[in-house]
């Protein structure tokens, strides 16, 4: 048998294959990122069991807790509602980064870009966690982790609301939805490289979710139902084709819960 290509009459040569590690596959990162997710929502019922019931909220709330164990469940809660969303961002970024042939191992360079990710994520639970501090009404850092104020509540739900129509809102999902253009765009090599890139999107995702997850504060931060809904809103309006609409229809029904809110009290409930 000969072993000539019959269109360029040239030696036939195998394909080669490395020997090194198998890179990421579009399939490998999103198994890594919903396995990491499943492991979070199990973190939290299990936190959420340990107070006492599924999101329940006790009468009175124990002292705060530390900075590290509060901070800790905020990460969690970030990889179980966020890291769904944000697994298509980083399948393109690994596909980009084996493109580029960049040094070092694949998965190191889009761990770092979610490292950067939760970076963000965790200054602005530190944010919180300062703010439960400094004011007492809002009991952040009480096990049921929501404000105790039915006033407060509903300007919470009815000030998220309103930003799930604002055009900074708009701005930041349709950054978050055009992964390939951005990353294209913004993309820097190396380590530093894929930590910035993670934080900037981050930073962008933070812009996107900051109206629903406030909706948290209002009904609370443990409430495990209200976590998958909004999980499930959030991963709507930055994965699934003509997904914004429901953001804004989202906005209404909170618009509509902050009114009830205020209106609850004259109603004798």
């Amino acid at each position: 048998m000969s072993n000539v290509h019959p269109s360029t009459a040239e030696p036939y040569r195998p394909p080669r294959t490395s020997s090194g590690p198998s890179p990421f596959t579009p399939i490998a990162v999103w198994a890594a990122l919903l396995g990491l997710a499943a492991v979070a929502w199990a973190v939290m019922v299990f936190q959420a069991r340990s107070m006492g019931g599924m999101g329940g909220i006790p009468d009175m709330p124990p002292p705060p807790s530390s900075a590290v164990p509060f901070l800790s469940g905020w990460l969690a809660m970030m990889v179980a509602m966020m890291f769904p969303s944000v697994a298509p961002t980083a399948t393109v970024f690994a596909t980009m980064g084996q493109d580029r042939r960049r040094a070092g191992p694949r998965g190191a360079a889009t761990s770092l870009f979610l490292l950067g990710y939760l970076a963000i994520w965790g200054l602005v639970g530190a944010g919180i966690y300062m703010l439960s501090l400094v004011v007492p009404d809002v009991r952040m850092a009480a096990p049921g982790l929501r404000t105790s104020s039915p006033f407060i509540g509903g300007f919470i739900l009815i000030v998220a609301g309103l930003y799930q129509w604002s055009s900074l809102k708009r701005s930041c999902l349709e950054h978050c939805r055009s992964r390939l253009a951005r990353l294209q765009q913004e993309w820097r090599e190396g380590a530093a490289g894929a930590f910035r890139s993670g934080a900037a999107h981050g930073a962008r995702c933070v812009g996107c979710s900051a109206g629903l997850m406030c909706v948290l504060f209002a009904v609370g931060l443990m409430n495990l139902g209200w976590m998958a809904l909004l999980a499930a809103v959030i991963f709507i309006e930055n994965v699934v084709p003509h997904g914004p609409p429901i953001g804004r229809l989202a906005g209404v029904a909170m618009l509509v819960s902050g009114v009830a809110m205020w209106a609850a009290p004259w109603l004798g409930r």
